[in-house]
């Protein structure tokens, strides 16, 4: 994986806490029946931030099986 570039290692790391603190909150919602079509998007746009942050080309995702 190439190295993050010194500018942006501090929007990476914050991404990264963003992501384990929203990867807890599905976890939850799902737990409880509650997760939507807009949490999988939020997972997504993370997802996306954090290789852009990288400078990487963001990765085709497959809708997720049971999601809209």
């Amino acid at each position: 994986m190439p190295r993050v570039p010194e500018v942006n290692e501090a929007a990476y790391a914050q991404l990264v806490q963003a992501a384990a603190q929203l990867n807890e909150l599905v976890r939850l919602l799902r737990g409880s029946g509650q997760a939507g079509a807009d949490i999988e998007q939020a997972i997504a746009g993370i997802g996306e931030a954090a290789m852009a942050v990288r400078g990487m080309a963001p990765v085709e995702r497959k809708p997720r099986q049971g999601s809209i």
